[in-house]
């Protein structure tokens, strides 16, 4: 029998386990054995299922927590005094004021006072400490690296709160971050960007952690990666996920697949996977760590208005906790925490492009991270577990009033996929009381049924897609088999979901059922939006994905509906 490290012999050189990880990773072996297992899935009887939410004999291995996000567009003002760092530290300490606010409210403001509902954990968005303004340096790297900071290994636990450090120190952000975590004793997930020095020249020996040389260390001596970060109520890293998925982001290194460095264990017994932006259209991290370990709350970080957050939680199931840069003149727009499991619940968001800052807090219950077979040992005590029966909360609550930002009247930026070659069916305006038939089959026979009733003038096409789509500018490409009845301004295609010149005239499909039972893809999520963009309640719409069948059928009259999909993800 051939020998491996891994399986035969153990490992012990734990000072070189990530670097031994990483060359494993990338093995021929390993590679190989990861081709073989998903061929088996493909082909055995362990197709795509819809995600179990009933389950009643697990009741007594749920828990609740309060769970908070931030719609938040962070100062980006460049000074040649302050540089990046000051960038960073302005905006680390709006988002502990943040956290702060989060934690108890006066009722006066129409919030409860938590007392024994504190929040317990508070995520910040992609880009919401350094700001996109870096990217106005890529040409400059000595600017460029001031919005960059040094992060400390998940390993050491350390509390950077409890270090000493100068102004301007390449981890002076992650200490207030630190501090501010202990201070309000909440779980604080934070983006930046991390500066990792691999040469002897970029090391720093001062620091309080020590770094190794890599063999692969480019040119310029170091990396940077585009990081989420944990902090826990003691202040400590306890996580630390590098984004695999860049999306134009030149100048940082993609992280390592290593999904299990996602994964992170709170104090009130709930399992965690991070993600971050366009890691979302991808198998990795939180697809898999859904699928793989059974965890159903993935704390997502974003700079990106995409409307799939609530599918994604809907068709895997899961808890999607997204915070999300607000910057909707570039079409960066979108919170919220979507409640996929044990049952479809009620979404608490934000998507106005006027709103300026928003806190989200909302309770949420979920599987025990104790009843889960998870692939980490690094529990936290479970001292903070909620009590079940406590009430629950959804709140939405209005920061304008700490901004000094611009919060109205400023332009919304859509971005439109290219449906020129998508099978088009133009419906017909039929009598709201019979129900109407449509088909559409692409090429390659993947066919989406329609049956429906409407009410109205309005003008509406059913699509269907199996194939590559291209994002980027042609740079990504990304598997799709797609469903979907979208509103259009006239019955060319090209008018369609085009809201900016949206008519305002109302109309109604008092029934309407979306099918197919040709999909053969890892995920199915659902898609529905009213054409003032909000979402369609995930309690109008029945969903379901069984093997190679899935539908939306709705349970309620939808009103002017703008889309309405069956949006399959196929993983290469």
């Amino acid at each position: 029998r051939k020998r491996n490290v891994w399986c035969n012999e153990g490992y012990n050189d734990w000072k070189n386990l990530s670097i031994a990880l990483d060359r494993h990773s990338s093995s021929k072996d390993h590679i190989q054995n990861e081709v073989t297992f998903k061929t088996l899935i493909k082909t055995s009887n362990l197709d795509l299922e819809s995600p179990k939410h009933s389950d009643s004999s697990i009741k007594e291995n749920r828990v609740r927590y309060i769970g908070a996000v931030l719609e938040y567009e962070p100062f980006s003002k460049w000074s040649e005094e302050g540089k990046g760092y000051d960038v960073m530290r302005r905006n680390a300490r709006t988002v502990i004021k943040y956290a702060k606010k989060a934690k108890s409210y006066d009722p006066s403001q129409l919030i409860l006072k938590f007392s024994q509902q504190n929040t317990d954990i508070i995520i910040a968005p992609e880009y919401g400490i350094q700001s996109l303004s870096m990217f106005n340096f890529v040409n400059n790297t000595e600017n460029f690296l001031t919005f960059t900071q040094y992060v400390p290994d998940p390993s050491l636990r350390m509390v950077v709160c409890n270090q000493e450090e100068k102004p301007n120190s390449k981890y002076e952000v992650i200490k207030i971050l630190s501090c501010g975590a202990l201070t309000n004793q909440i779980y604080i997930v934070a983006d930046l960007a991390e500066f990792v020095p691999c040469s002897n020249e970029r090391v720093d020996q001062s620091l309080p952690w020590s770094y190794e040389i890599q063999e692969n260390c480019p040119k310029e001596g170091y990396f940077v990666y585009n990081v989420q970060i944990v902090f826990n109520r003691k202040g400590a890293v306890v996580a630390r996920y590098r984004k695999q998925n860049l999306y134009l982001e030149d100048l940082f290194t993609p992280g390592p697949q290593n999904d299990i460095e996602a994964i992170f264990i709170t104090d009130f017994n709930v399992a965690f996977s991070l993600q971050i932006c366009f890691d979302i259209l991808f198998e990795h991290p939180g697809y898999a760590n859904s699928k793989n370990y059974g965890i159903r709350d993935v704390a997502m970080s974003t700079a990106w208005a995409i409307g799939v957050q609530n599918g994604f939680s809907r068709g895997l199931g899961v808890n999607l906790l997204v915070s999300g840069y607000h910057r909707p003149d570039k079409g960066n727009l979108g919170s919220g925490i979507y409640k996929g499991y044990p049952v479809d619940d009620l979404s608490l968001y934000s998507f106005d492009g006027n709103s300026g800052n928003v806190l989200l807090v909302s309770t949420v219950e979920t599987v025990a991270a104790s009843s889960l077979n998870l692939p980490i040992s690094d529990w936290e005590s479970e001292e903070n577990v909620r009590n079940y029966t406590s009430h629950p909360i959804d709140i939405k609550v209005s920061l304008k009033k700490f901004n000094d930002l611009k919060t109205s009247n400023r332009p919304h930026i859509f971005k439109y996929e290219d449906l020129s070659q998508y099978t088009k069916v133009l419906l017909e305006r039929s009598n709201f009381q019979n129900t109407s038939k449509s088909i559409a089959c692409s090429q390659d026979n993947f066919c989406c049924t329609l049956n429906y009733k409407y009410s109205g003038n309005q003008t509406y096409y059913l699509f269907a897609y199996n194939g590559n789509i291209t994002l980027g500018d042609g740079i990504y490409v990304v598997g799709m088999q797609t469903c979907s009845v979208v509103w259009c301004q006239n019955s060319d295609y090209e008018t369609c979901s085009r809201i900016e010149t949206d008519s305002q005239v109302s109309d109604s499909f008092p029934y309407l059922e979306i099918s197919s039972n040709s999909f053969s893809v890892d995920a199915v999520y659902p898609i529905h939006n009213h054409r003032n963009t909000s979402l369609i309640r995930n309690d109008v719409l029945e969903f379901k994905a069984q093997n190679k069948y899935s539908s939306i059928k709705s349970l309620k009259p939808i009103e002017n509906l703008l889309v309405i999909a069956l949006q399959g993800r196929i993983f290469f």
